[in-house]
């Protein structure tokens, strides 16, 4: 890809790369006029793998709601660092270098090379009461796991809500229980509130227990596809990183994983958007392939989907359900809007300030998720 071609795919908002290495750790950012590059002395790969290695968003069955206290205490710390060692100095550099429509945040799309591919750079900064040092004060992010797969998505343009003619057709896949996993006894419910959210303004389908046969068959006719359910990656094959489904709806029903390779290879032609409220959706656990990035989230975005929600990390039910039906209340109102990619991405970052406002002190129930795409 030229340089040209790079500023060109950076129309729509500003692209930043961050590289953390051994030598040293960068931030480019491209931008319709130009590509920058932001030398970030205080950020080392020593003192970030440091953090991801205490395991903040790594959840066990064992686990008190005080071991969950003092991770968000903990994690509150780290998004405060990840702000003053690097997303402070982006942001900077982002606002010398567009220009903004009055009253309207900029939208940027992060890639992290590395180990930096596991940062949340949308959560990052102070989220105190009157605080707007963080980044979501700042602009609406989105993530993309390499500028092929952005060129890609945005070759894809989403003509979701233009056809006031037909509803846009919403297919939800929700597992309440899976063999040999613990019951998510949320999902019901998440399901219920999205139809009760949207019922004027999409159609829906839910498949309940369902094999990944059957969902495969139903993607290709739908809008937008909505899981609730498990999800797992996959450190030796991300390729077969998946959400767990069921083979048959019995007793003795065995898992089912739709993976990342069956949906990559699937024909979609009317996709839109895809929604993952599952367990460890965006982690990438792959050590030796980390600048590959290749995890649920990314999968369907090759698939066709333009836009994907995913979790960085197993969500609480609650918020899911919180986060679900504030996303699609949002997505209702802006769709049919000029700019219908951005409406999906602000609709991810209004749900966020919204369960952020609720839980604030609680950034791991508010903070997992994030829009990928164009």
């Amino acid at each position: 890809m030229t340089r040209q071609e790079l500023q060109d795919l950076a129309s729509e908002g500003p692209i930043v790369v961050v590289n953390i290495s051994d030598i040293r750790s960068d931030a480019v950012v491209v931008t319709r006029s130009g590509i920058q590059s932001i030398f970030l002395a205080d950020l080392t790969r020593t003192e970030v793998m440091a953090w991801l290695r205490e395991g903040l968003t790594v959840f066990t069955p064992h686990e008190t709601p005080v071991d969950r206290g003092k991770k968000n205490k903990r994690y509150i710390h780290f998004l405060h660092w990840l702000w003053e060692k690097c997303v402070r100095q982006v942001l900077l550099v982002v606002y010398q270098s567009v220009n903004l429509t009055s009253g309207s945040l900029p939208r940027i799309w992060w890639i992290g090379v590395g180990v930096a591919s596991s940062l949340p750079f949308h959560a990052a900064g102070d989220h105190s009461d009157g605080s707007s040092d963080n980044t979501l004060s700042w602009a609406i992010s989105s993530y993309t796991p390499t500028i092929k797969a952005l060129a890609h998505a945005r070759g894809r343009r989403s003509t979701l809500g233009r056809d006031r003619t037909t509803k846009p057709h919403l297919l939800m896949v929700s597992m309440p229980t899976t063999p040999g996993e613990r019951a998510l006894p949320g999902v019901t419910q998440e399901i219920c509130a999205i139809q009760e959210a949207t019922s004027t303004a999409f159609s829906h389908e839910s498949l309940v227990h369902t094999d990944a046969r059957s969902v495969l068959a139903r993607l290709e006719h739908c809008d937008m596809v909505h899981f609730a359910c498990h999800g797992t990656s996959d450190a030796l094959g991300p390729f077969n990183s998946s959400l767990s489904l069921q083979h048959d709806p019995s007793e003795a029903a065995t898992v089912d994983p739709l993976s990342v390779q069956q949906v990559s290879n699937a024909n979609l032609g009317r996709a839109s958007i895809a929604y993952l409220s599952a367990c460890s959706t965006a982690e990438n656990r792959a050590v030796r392939m980390m600048d590959e990035v290749i995890h649920l989230a990314s999968g369907f975005q090759v698939a066709g989907f333009g836009h994907v929600v995913a979790a960085m990390w197993p969500s609480v039910d609650a918020a899911c359900v919180e986060m679900a039906t504030g996303f699609y209340g949002q997505l209702k109102d802006g769709l049919g809007e000029r700019d219908t990619d951005r409406a999906v991405a602000e609709a991810v970052h209004k749900a966020t300030m919204q369960v952020r406002s609720r839980l604030r002190r609680i950034p791991l129930s508010w903070a997992p998720y994030i829009h990928f795409g164009a």
